[in-house]
């Protein structure tokens, strides 16, 4: 699963390098790709606990 999590970040910072090729746009993004994979992370957290 954790796995899963950061093939999608990485897939979605490659897009956004080729998409924006400026640093300072590309910072921003990989901030939020962060913050996204740690939502995931957070909901996969609260899951985990529901099940036990």
């Amino acid at each position: 699963e954790d796995l899963f999590c950061h093939a999608i970040a990485d897939i979605a910072y490659e897009w956004y390098s080729d998409v924006h090729t400026d640093g300072a746009t590309l910072r921003i993004d990989a901030c939020v790709i962060t913050k996204f994979r740690v939502k995931l992370l957070i909901r996969k957290e609260r899951v985990r606990r529901q099940d036990n």
